[in-house]
């Protein structure tokens, strides 16, 4: 238990020092005004993120179960399909986010910091990163065996301050830090997909290619109508509601089509026939 305990100490330090390190070096280098817009970006983040990860949350106990009784196919099964539907609520949140940081700034703050959209975008990013690794994760937890994941991943985090710090001191702008951060978290992923293979047989190509590629595939394709209304639109708040009906739009039914097997499409109708049956009730 002790020794569980600070193989992940050391995984969580490395986590916390890399984004007190990040804000830092962005003080250091461009000031609190830049922190400011940092700050901004944190807590869009945290909206986005809380929606994401409840839902993971809710996963991890299963995912513990069926590791405990043997169960290695189911758990990966449950595995896959967490981060699949994760991506999924990314996508719904994070895809008008994006395309309107600008527009929500400025209605919300007013007076948006310099890099505050940039920020919020590279961290929706980062979050969808998060959101697809994070229950590979939990499987490793499950495993139990936490010395090779928590070097790996601490290596990872740690090598983003460095790099950062360079790229700064040879004149790089303050977005470098969440683009090191973007470029560095999937070597993480690929890492823990690698680990969790070797304990469990994790299926790592159906993994990349079911959940990885199909993923980035929806987001471009959602992407399109809203975008072409971002830049043919005037920027109001009309552009802002047109925008986000248009990601939905393209979203769910893509989603739902494609994105889910014929036994979650079931649920999710008997869960709106529910729904509808009882508002009319």
């Amino acid at each position: 238990m002790f020794e569980y305990i600070g193989w992940k100490a050391m995984g969580a330090i490395a986590f916390t020092l890399n984004g007190q390190g990040i804000t830092v070096l962005l003080n250091m280098f461009f000031g609190t005004v830049i922190n400011a817009a940092r700050g901004v970006a944190g807590s869009v983040s945290n909206i986005v993120s809380q929606f994401v990860f409840n839902f993971q949350t809710a996963m991890q106990p299963q995912i513990v179960k069926h590791y405990a009784a043997g169960e290695y196919e189911k758990m990966n099964k449950l595995i896959f399909y967490c981060a699949k539907y994760s991506s999924y609520l990314c996508m719904l949140f994070g895809i008008p986010i994006f395309i309107e940081a600008d527009t929500i700034l400025k209605i919300w703050l007013g007076n948006v910091p310099p890099f505050a959209a940039t920020f919020v975008r590279l961290t929706i990013i980062q979050i969808m990163v998060q959101a697809i690794d994070f229950p590979v994760g939990y499987g490793i937890n499950a495993v139990g065996k936490m010395k090779l994941p928590n070097i790996t991943s601490s290596l990872v985090y740690l090598l983003i301050l460095p790099l950062s710090y360079l790229a700064m001191k040879l004149g790089a702008n303050p977005t470098v830090a969440y683009l090191v951060s973007i470029i560095c978290y999937p070597g993480a992923m690929i890492c823990d997909v690698w680990i969790l293979h070797k304990y469990t047989k994790f299926n790592r190509m159906s993994y990349y290619c079911g959940i990885l590629l199909k993923t980035l595939f929806f987001v471009v394709i959602a992407s399109i109508l809203p975008t072409v209304a971002h830049f043919y639109m005037p920027t109001n708040f009309v552009r802002l509601c047109a925008v986000t009906a248009l990601s939905l739009a393209c979203s769910c039914p893509l989603i739902y089509y494609k994105g889910l097997d014929d036994r979650a499409r079931q649920l999710v109708m008997e869960k709106i026939k529910d729904k509808l049956h009882i508002r009319r009730s």
